[in-house]
């Protein structure tokens, strides 16, 4: 585990954002507009906001479950089960063995 992993807020106060594909809740079935990145960094995580920019996430989730930054219970908890039941898609993509395409393939919405 990285220290982005344990402090997933690092990650948004680095300001390092680099490449982030974006999501909305018709293919997450999250409140929330989801950034998925490649990964290939080592730390597996996902940001959430409300804006297509990824400068502007609001929470960081790391993928061990770890949070930080402006999340309710609710949306915390869909983000969880988000990369719960996607969790190898979102490996393979996190560890660059597929692209972010057959990821987007492979993502399945949490239940609303």
């Amino acid at each position: 585990m990285t220290d982005l992993d344990s402090d997933p807020g690092a990650f948004l106060r680095s300001g390092d954002l680099g490449d982030w594909s974006s999501f909305g809740s018709g293919v997450t079935g999250v409140s929330a507009i989801i950034f998925i990145g490649a990964g290939c960094d080592g730390a597996s995580r996902i940001l959430l906001g409300d804006s297509l920019d990824p400068t502007r996430a609001t929470a960081a989730v790391a993928f061990n479950g770890a949070a930080e930054g402006d999340i309710s219970g609710d949306l915390l908890a869909q983000a969880r089960l988000f990369v719960e039941i996607n969790r190898e898609a979102l490996l393979d993509h996190w560890h660059c063995r597929i692209s972010t395409d057959e990821m987007q393939r492979r993502l399945r919405p949490i239940s609303p």
